[in-house]
């Protein structure tokens, strides 16, 4: 009988204690990596809560970073007396991991899992290589990675709020595959014995310039997209917003909670105005550059002229990704912001701010320019309960005590004309409280698109423009509303007076107050001078870097134009303007009308409420700022002639190329007599028509009675049918009150060419 020699019975034993140990150590890791999936939306939401989301965050990205460089160095110094080629591969899975971890992980436990499956990599070459050759083990192990991938982001398709994606799968893969390419670059088997025996051309490519060239390429990418990327754009125009209200301007209630801590990289402008007293001409203001008799988009009807270069034209000329985030849109004065290109509005969802982030969330990785209209401090005031945390509407039972008109008016009406409701100081604690609620609820909004920014690092390089289409009378003299809601145009502080608030921590770091004087056509020149780009030339207002950055600016008047009645505006208000221009010293207020003209006069020094008209008093200041307002007037319609001159241009070179043979249509859809359901539509009504489908086409709209009336066109750029909407929920609720609706159809270019009128109602939503 023969027995082993000593030394090989210690061998194999050897052999089979490694393997034991080694493959123990990968089945506990890779079991460990399995029960991870389930508890890391526990785990996290329990750090988070004690250390916030952002700390908890930044932990984690700087730990990760610190991490990742100690290991690169250790290996380095591990590899120091290897070929240099080994050093060059080091540096560039190196490269490779910053670039996952910086510009492909999105979430700070991505971050965690992308060293986990390093290790799995380096753990089953381990175990792989006590019975395989190290070729072989490299293989197998890179099989374990691929299919250790593939069921753990199928487990995490079945755990509540994880998901499974093929992305999720190859970041698994690539991290898995980068620690591979470490351990062979490191090891002298691995990548050298691999191209020892291969000509000097492949092993000069594969030892020094693949990896000095992925290297490059991915410090470019990083500090393009990560250390220094573009500048993002997000403007909010909040409805009705007062910064009186506000905690960032010193407001004593805690409205702005949310607001208030990021203040560290705010410029806030104190007085801050817009150009009209109602939304359409105030957000066109915004966004254009251009005062409203220059826009045009002064009446309920009008759109804004092809020809006129907005905000979000610019940036999405630059490339930058720019989405519809408002069924606003449709409505033919927002129409021509901009080419859109996507929608995000989902007749599915009532939640358009979760939608945003939603949007956030699939996008961020590209520069993007987001415009969104937060209408809900608009009448009525009915937020959430959770706000309602101001006496005397925090407790709920007191509404029995409320006066009526808090109830049928402020609580359930969009409008309120002039005269039908009687206000009085009685109201006022109810009015506060119930407005106060509205701007806390906004706060709650803001935060979460504020969190879902730094969630993905995009917080430091986007441009955030807080501010408001106009403000809002709380019966400072005597009603509750604006332009449209009260059929009757004001422009006192309190309707005219704005929020303006610019975030930036990259381009603004500290907290600034500025209390030069600005207005909304400012807004545009001022992103513009903080993107670097030169501003247009027929842009009306200036920029307010200068101030941002400290410097002195001049106060330069503010003007405003407003139609009597707003959006609502009937047939015999749409001559009659509201104009003024402020300094601020005085405000002057002209009220014109053919048949009419009235003159107000304030001094805003000793009258900051604007009661007492001093034009009588002061002649000379009155005819000097009436001067100033005609200039203005007459400055305004030589720059809006420009414009219709390049309008009409492009109208004739659009009709030389349309030979449409036009004829009286007959419209389809809907039939006359039609009752519309929301349930049914999903939000949406479509109009079709016969005619030729190569041809525009106007709508003419009558719809409502009494002061519900209102009458317009809509354009139709191409096209024999068009499809209203989606219209959310809750702005569907108020629509029925506007019934009936009656709509007719002509080719743009047959001035006679009407169809029969239909009448169509809406059925009120049912929730």
């Amino acid at each position: 009988m023969q027995y082993p020699e000593r030394g090989a019975t210690i061998e194999v034993d050897d052999r089979r204690y490694q393997r034991v140990l080694r493959w123990a150590v990968a089945i506990v890791y890779t079991v460990l990596v399995f029960c991870f999936a389930p508890l890391v939306i526990p785990i996290w939401k329990a750090i988070i809560a004690l250390a916030g989301t952002e700390n908890t965050g930044f932990f984690v990205d700087k730990a990760v970073a610190v991490f990742g460089v100690f290991v690169a160095f250790r290996l380095l110094w591990k590899v120091r007396k290897l070929p240099t080629a080994t050093h060059a591969w080091i540096v560039g899975v190196a490269a490779g991991y910053a670039y996952l971890l910086t510009l492909h992980c999105i979430y700070p436990v991505e971050r965690i899992h992308l060293i986990q499956y390093s290790l799995v990599a380096w753990i089953y070459f381990r175990a792989s290589q006590v019975d395989l050759g190290r070729r072989e083990a490299y293989c197998a192990a890179a099989a374990g990675v691929f299919v250790l991938g593939v069921l753990d982001e199928l487990l995490q398709g079945l755990i509540p709020e994880r998901s499974c994606s093929l992305q999720d799968m190859i970041t698994n893969w690539s991290a898995g595959g980068l620690g591979l390419i470490a351990l062979m670059a490191i090891r002298g088997e691995g990548l050298w014995g691999w191209l020892g025996g291969r000509g000097l051309v492949l092993r000069l490519a594969a030892g020094y310039a693949i990896p000095t060239l992925i290297a490059a390429l991915v410090a470019q990418q990083i500090w393009a997209r990560h250390i220094h990327p573009p500048l993002n754009l997000v403007i909010i125009t909040v409805d009705c917003a007062r910064p009186d209200r506000m905690g960032v301007y010193g407001y004593e209630r805690d409205t702005t909670q949310w607001l208030d801590r990021i203040k560290g990289n705010m410029a806030v402008f104190t007085n801050a105005y817009s150009q009209a007293a109602w939304t359409s001409p105030g957000v066109v203001s915004t966004l254009t550059g251009l005062y409203p008799p220059t826009h045009g988009v002064v009446k309920q009807g009008e759109t804004l002229p092809e020809t006129v270069t907005t905000l979000l034209d610019a940036f999405q000329e630059r490339g930058y990704n720019v989405p519809d985030m408002s069924y606003l849109t449709e409505v033919p004065n927002f129409q021509n912001l901009a080419d859109f290109s996507e929608s995000t509005f989902d007749t599915d969802s009532t939640d358009e701010v979760a939608t945003m982030r939603d949007w956030i969330d699939n996008n961020q990785r590209d520069p993007f320019a987001i415009w969104y209209h937060y209408r809900h401090v608009h009448l009525p005031y009915d937020a959430l309960e959770r706000h309602q945390i101001y006496p005397p509407a925090d407790i709920r039972s007191a509404i029995l005590l409320a006066p009526s008109e808090i109830e049928v008016w402020i609580q359930q009406e969009v409008i309120i004309p002039r005269g039908e409701a009687q206000f009085t100081q009685e109201h006022q604690p109810w009015v506060d409280a119930l407005y106060d609620a509205e701007i806390r609820q906004f706060d709650s909004i803001f935060e979460s698109i504020r969190y879902r920014l730094s969630l993905h690092h995009k917080l430091r390089n986007t441009i955030i423009v807080i501010t408001a289409d106009h403000g809002e009378e709380l019966i400072e003299h005597g009603h509750v509303g604006h332009g449209s809601t009260a059929l009757h145009s004001k422009h006192y502080d309190e309707c005219l007076h704005i929020p303006l608030i610019i975030h930036c921590p990259r381009e603004i770091p500290e907290h600034r107050v500025i209390d030069t004087m600005a207005q909304q056509v400012d807004i545009l020149p001022t992103v513009f001078d903080m993107m670097g780009w030169e501003i247009p030339e027929e842009v009306q207002g200036r920029s307010l870097l200068p101030a941002i950055r400290g410097e002195e600016m001049a106060d330069v008047p503010v003007f405003a134009e407003s139609i009597e009645g707003g959006y609502q505006s009937k047939p015999d208000m749409q001559s009659t303007f509201v104009r003024s221009v402020r300094t601020t010293e005085w405000k002057f207020i002209a009220r014109m009308a053919p048949e009419f003209h009235e003159y107000e006069l304030y001094n805003l020094v000793d009258d900051h409420g604007e009661q007492r008209n001093v034009f009588a008093e002061h002649p000379a200041i009155g005819d000097s700022l009436l001067g100033q307002l005609l200039d203005w007037l007459s400055d305004n319609a030589i720059a809006r002639e420009r414009i219709e001159e390049r309008e009409a241009k492009l109208v004739r070179e659009v009709a030389a190329l349309d030979p449409a043979n036009l004829t009286v249509p007959e419209v389809l859809e809907p039939e006359d007599g039609t009752i519309l359901f929301y349930e049914s539509l999903g939000g949406t009504v479509e109009a079709k028509w016969t005619g030729n489908p190569d041809a525009a086409y106007v709508i003419e709209y009558d719809i409502g009675e009494g002061w519900h009336n209102i009458k317009g066109t809509y354009p139709v750029e191409i096209g024999t049918e068009h499809t209203f909407g989606p219209i959310p929920p809750d702005g569907w609720k108020p629509l029925h009150q506007w019934n009936p609706y009656r709509l007719r159809v002509r080719p743009k270019g047959l001035p006679d060419g009407w169809s029969e009128w239909i009448t169509i109602e809406l059925a009120p939503y049912k929730e």
